[in-house]
């Protein structure tokens, strides 16, 4: 793979399939390590890459289990009594959010359904994900109740920029596991 003009500037994708990536299959690798080589080979006289240009190089990896794919479909829309754990897809763009680039979309869920579990529960509506789904439902002009409330949330791995620096950090409490 090669870039067709040296004289390009800007980013580009490449789309590589695991087995295009992996130069020994027969070598054991769990499945949450991955072996990359890349090797660039540039025909450029005084090419300078530096951390103060405007197209610092970075890799964005991602990588799809479709076992998981189909484990979170079937447990999309759990409920506890009456309280419904329901999808609710977050688009950072929607928000002008630009910044993030990774994921640009995920399911934050919310939930859904009869007070009963909630009554008193000051806690349950303190959340990075409640200000999430308060702003889609005013965006959206819905009303997404909040007498359930989420009950155990999970971290959302993040890549964004800050300052120039590209970041990679586990963000606390953005996806809902469970309701009450």
């Amino acid at each position: 793979m090669s870039r067709s003009s040296e004289d390009a500037e800007g980013w580009f994708a490449i789309e590589l399939k695991v087995s295009q990536i992996l130069r020994h299959p027969k070598k054991s690798l769990s499945s949450t390590d991955m072996l990359i080589r890349l090797q660039t080979i540039m025909k450029c006289e005084n090419c300078e890459f530096s951390s103060k240009k405007k197209y610092k190089p970075y890799l964005i990896l991602k990588t799809v289990s479709h076992i998981r794919e189909m484990s979170r479909r079937s447990t999309e829309e759990s409920c506890t009594g009456g309280c419904c754990r329901k999808s609710l897809k977050i688009n950072f763009k929607d928000f002008g959010w630009d910044f993030v680039y990774y994921p640009r979309e995920y399911d934050a869920y919310y939930c859904k359904g009869d007070c009963a579990g909630i009554a008193g529960n000051a806690s349950a509506v303190q959340h990075k994900h409640t200000g999430l789904v308060e702003a889609v439902s005013q965006k959206n002009k819905t009303d997404i109740p909040f007498c359930c409330a989420p009950k155990k949330f999970s971290a959302l791995n993040m890549m964004y920029m800050r300052g120039g620096s590209l970041i990679r950090r586990n963000v606390e409490d953005m996806i809902v596991e469970e309701c009450w």
